[in-house]
């Protein structure tokens, strides 16, 4: 292949606003293709229950929504909460949201953080309720020698670290499962617990294989955009072949994550976004 950046890159790129030279190859791009029913449409619109939650301090902070902790009040109990940012939320956003957050629902593993409920601000956007927990991204653990929630002085890195994405893996199979694949697995998407606790996250990306009779999540087939991390995305990923998509993309993305954990280093690495595609492909 010829090391002249290919205009299809580019073009790939700018339809989902991201410059290949500046673009950081380990953050994610893109987003899920939707295309809604009916039905599905007038849950967006109106999301079924009243507001029971009141925020508080915010805790994360991403393009198009946010995360604060807050009191579900029914419960009496802690939840984190994540909305459409205030002030960079997108017409989609709503929609994105709740597509989220009814794949989560879907799930039951103890993997994968749980959803609580969803309900709606003063504004009729959607609220979703998770379980509320300490955690630090695997990669920021990874990274820093003696980490707390790191290694254990007594005990092999790498075994102790295979065994963090055995249950990685066990999350993606229970995905799969139900029809679902996850398409951004990387280390700064699985959130290490103050217990321990592993939980794989990052779900906005995430597919259906087949048709959900309610229109709820988007479809594996409907993408024809650029979506995932560059640094360890699966050729199919990064040559748009939909019709490839499938669990086997986990389990290369896997495989890219466990690269990071062993070598320190991403599967694909460059000067810049383009070397990333280079090497996917």
């Amino acid at each position: 292949m010829s090391r002249e950046t290919p205009p299809d890159f580019a073009g790939m790129l700018t339809e989902v606003g991201v410059d290949g030279n500046t673009a950081d190859p380990t953050a994610s791009v893109g987003d899920s293709r939707f295309s809604r029913s009916d039905r599905s449409m007038e849950m967006v619109a109106q999301p079924q229950l009243v507001a029971e939650v009141t925020l508080e301090s915010k805790i994360g902070d991403g393009e198009t929504t946010e995360v604060h902790l807050g009191t579900q009040r029914s419960m009496r109990r802690k939840v984190a909460v994540r909305k459409v940012h205030q002030h960079h939320g997108t017409a989609a956003a709503p929609g994105h949201v709740l597509s989220e957050a009814w794949m989560l629902g879907a799930f039951e593993h103890a993997n994968i953080l749980p959803v609580y409920a969803v309900t709606k601000d003063a504004d009729g956007l959607p609220l979703v309720m998770m379980k509320a927990i300490e955690t630090e991204p695997w990669t920021a653990v990874l990274e820093t020698p003696e980490h707390p929630l790191g290694c254990p002085r007594n005990a092999d890195p790498l075994a102790f670290n295979v065994q963090r994405m055995i249950l990685v893996c066990s999350a993606l199979e229970h995905a799969h499962h139900r029809g679902c694949i996850h398409r951004d697995v990387k280390p700064d998407n699985v959130l290490i617990g103050r217990d321990g606790s592993v939980y794989l996250h990052g779900w906005d990306l995430a597919v259906a294989l087949e048709v959900d009779p309610m229109g709820r999540f988007p479809l594996a087939a409907d993408q024809t955009q650029i979506a995932g991390t560059p640094a360890y995305m699966a050729p199919e990923m990064a040559t748009r072949n939909a019709a490839e998509l499938g669990p086997t993309t986990d389990v290369y993305l896997v495989g890219a994550s466990l690269h990071e954990v062993v070598t320190g280093l991403p599967r694909h690495i460059g000067e810049n976004v383009f070397d990333a595609f280079y090497s996917a492909v």
